[in-house]
């Protein structure tokens, strides 16, 4: 039996990680269990589209970089001359300009790409065949969502917080059972590179034994620390050594700080908000403030934070975004495999 079964591995947060500990209220537990069980046995209608669907999802709630691989999905089914539209529920806090962090994220990084949100998903998905001509999808946030049918489950798990605290909601993370595992058909170890070796390979089992599906390797690599306003971009290695206040909303703060902290940034202070933070100008000023005065030479925050945050900054509120890629480290082949699978079926 391996650790995790016996009661877990730390995470960053210090917290114990492990498949589940059957701990969450009854009532949350069944109510999960029988809408799985309904979708299951076919008493819940699932929905299908004509053209491929593949989803990005996870077990827990808070950042496991599901936005980040949808970019990645998209690019590579670009690369096969696919037509990709991107469907979501649309949820979050708003950037001011009536769309979620996620959203306006993928905005700016896939401005030709289209995009449906909206809380039928369904209905988003036919739109995008039948408006947008799109030839395959990419559902984000969609494992919990079975009403729509997809071809392939991709489901992150985050290598740092695997299991949501062995908890489900409102105890834990957890969205559904690990156990659920077993509907994926690729699963995705992101921060692969803020834990042991030995953490991950006893990872690696666990979630085989759950699911049979291929597992790959992923990490989030940092590309760029942007400037704003302006836009100016320096390299990562830009904030090595230096004294940083960094601030964010988002659902794995710590993983932010250690990415930070692996390029050398010397975090003198760290502010971590809810996930989807909705910030306001005068929130925006009292942070600024508060990194100054701890004695930092930049604050930094996240690029889904930074879409909020833009348009109240001016030469004399500024502040920088790391820009952040998902990288494939292990598996890149399985990947590939899956979504050309998917393609070839449709």
């Amino acid at each position: 039996m391996d650790r995790w079964s016996r009661g877990g591995v730390a995470g960053r947060s210090g917290s114990r990680s492990r498949p589940c500990s059957g701990d969450a209220p009854p009532f949350f537990g069944l109510a999960v269990r029988l809408r799985l069980y309904l979708y299951d046995a076919g008493v819940l209608a699932v929905h299908r589209v004509s053209v491929p669907v593949v989803s990005v999802g996870n077990l827990t709630v808070g950042g496991t970089g599901k936005t980040p691989m949808v970019r990645e999905l998209v690019r590579r089914l670009a690369a096969r001359e696919r037509r990709a539209a991107v469907v979501s529920r649309g949820y979050g806090a708003t950037t001011g300009r009536g769309e979620s962090d996620e959203g306006a994220l993928l905005a700016s990084w896939l401005p030709d790409v289209p995009r449906r949100a909206h809380p039928d998903r369904v209905r988003a998905a036919r739109e995008a065949v039948e408006k947008d001509g799109a030839d395959c999808l990419v559902l984000d946030d969609g494992f919990q969502h079975r009403r729509l049918s997809r071809d392939l489950d991709v489901v992150l798990v985050d290598a740092t917080e695997p299991f949501g605290h062995g908890r489900l909601l409102p105890g834990g993370l957890l969205r559904e059972p690990p156990s659920s595992l077993a509907r994926a058909g690729l699963v995705v170890l992101t921060r692969a590179d803020q834990v042991s070796a030995e953490t991950l390979a006893e990872l690696r089992r666990t979630v085989s034994r759950l699911s049979g599906a291929p597992v790959v390797e992923a990490v989030h690599r940092p590309v760029g620390v942007v400037e704003v306003p302006g836009g100016a971009v320096s390299p990562a290695g830009f904030l090595a050594g230096r004294a940083v206040h960094a601030f964010c909303g988002i659902g794995q703060p710590e993983g932010f700080r250690g990415t930070l902290e692996s390029l050398g940034a010397r975090v003198v202070r760290f502010d971590a908000l809810g996930d989807h933070h909705a910030y306001g100008e005068d929130e925006l000023d009292r942070l600024l403030s508060a990194g100054r005065e701890a004695g930092a030479a930049i604050s930094v925050t996240t690029e889904k934070d930074a879409v909020k945050l833009t348009r109240w900054a001016t030469s004399e509120r500024t502040f920088a975004y790391l820009s952040v890629e998902i990288a494939i480290v292990s598996g890149e082949a399985e990947l590939d495999l899956a979504l050309d699978r998917v393609l070839e079926g449709r």
